[in-house]
């Protein structure tokens, strides 16, 4: 028996040795160093094909190590699964022709984009890298559509600066690389968010009032605004950046649209019926949680809306928050069961009568029934014999 089982984990030991380890990859291609873009690639084989008619790169599963170097003309890349590339840059780097990142559903990309002309990402999550485009003083926009932007570095100098639409943009602090938030200009969406753990850096070219309505738009800090602050002490330069309200330069900010307000108002019918809790102002989508609580001799029936419609039936009531409105907690009295003369409640007492669960009575009871019984008994049998 021990020589079958040595001779089995022989076999599967050699078996193993012999599958290539390809055979057990999860999928995705890897080029080491920098991708060439030559026609004729694809993407079951290599990862990637270019069109080099229309500039367009697409990516599926792809590792590059090295850098993706874009020729001189307006470029479309186009992201399907998890993609990692080092660097995507131009051949040229003062060239400023307009490049695209899309995604397709759910797709990924962690690299560096070092670019001289606009950026517009779409559909896409960047789950780590840089933005950057030195291009002072010209307008090429980042912009940002349906998309989860995630890095370390942000570095656009462009007048042109930055542009949210539905879209998240995250900058995390790193210790080990240059880390900053460096924009000039920023407009977005009431959809977009966008959160820095490093302060608003830049040439100073705008004003506050450049930035419209997004000056309504710091979440955090508390009470915050944009103005023009040396970032370190003892700097002459005077970036356009985000202060708190005592006017020191915050390291951390929130940006997003703040959230329609609704009065949720509330009222107890009849007023001595009860009490109620739970008004205010609520932000518009979250969710309210009314209570009602019935006064001694009352009980709670339901909440009603304006209209008196029936919205639940019970005294704790959620729900979610989508205009401003008037909730109403109706209470009827308990009821009261009529007594009748001679009872207890009259003021009088009855001894004599027959009380529920009472022993006594009830062996009474059960003597009388078996004597009946024994009765009827005899009867039958006496009537029997004398015929």
């Amino acid at each position: 028996m021990k020589k079958r089982f040595a001779a089995v984990l022989t076999s599967l030991l050699l078996i193993m040795l012999l599958v290539p380890t390809a055979a057990f990859a999860t999928g995705g291609h890897t080029v080491n160093g920098d991708l060439n873009l030559t026609s004729g690639t694809k993407l079951e084989d290599d990862g990637y094909t270019w069109d080099a008619s229309t500039h367009t790169l697409t990516m599926q599963d792809l590792t590059v190590t090295g850098n993706i170097n874009l020729p001189n003309a307006e470029c479309t890349i186009n992201v399907k699964g998890n993609c990692s590339v080092g660097e995507i840059t131009r051949n040229t780097s003062a060239a400023a022709q307009a490049v695209t990142i899309e995604g397709e559903t759910g797709a990924t990309l962690q690299s560096n984009v070092r670019i001289s002309g606009a950026l517009t990402i779409k559909n896409l999550t960047m789950t780590e890298g840089t933005l950057e485009n030195g291009n002072i003083g010209n307008l090429p926009v980042l912009t940002l559509i349906n998309s989860n932007i995630t890095l370390h570095h942000l570095s656009w100098m462009t007048d042109g600066g930055i542009d949210l639409a539905n879209s998240q943009l995250t900058v995390n602090k790193s210790e080990n690389s240059l880390s900053q938030f460096w924009v000039e200009k920023i407009a977005m969406d009431e959809n977009s968010v966008i959160e820095s753990y490093r302060p608003m850096q830049n040439y100073w070219h705008f004003t506050p009032e450049d930035m419209g309505t997004v000056n309504d738009y710091i979440a955090v800090p508390a009470g915050g605004s944009f103005a023009k602050k040396a970032i370190h002490d003892g700097s002459t330069d005077t970036p356009l950046t985000v202060v708190d309200k005592e006017g020191n330069v915050a390291s951390h900010f929130i940006l997003r649209a703040p959230k329609e307000q609704c009065e949720i108002s509330l009222k107890a019918s009849p007023a001595e019926g009860g009490t109620v809790s739970g008004a205010g102002s609520y932000n518009m989508t979250s969710t309210a949680t009314v209570k009602a609580e019935a006064n001694k001799g009352y009980h709670f029936v339901q909440w009603q809306d304006e209209d008196g419609t029936a919205v639940s039936k019970d005294a704790s009531y959620t729900f979610q928050v989508t205009q401003t409105q008037t909730l109403t907690a109706v209470f009827a009295k308990d009821s009261v069961t009529p007594t009748q003369p001679g009872s207890s409640d009259q003021g009088g007492s009855d001894d004599n009568a027959v009380a529920t669960g009472d022993s006594s009575h009830m062996e009474l009871w059960i003597a009388l029934l078996a004597a009946s019984i024994l009765g009827i008994a005899g009867t039958v049998v006496f009537r029997r014999r004398k015929a």
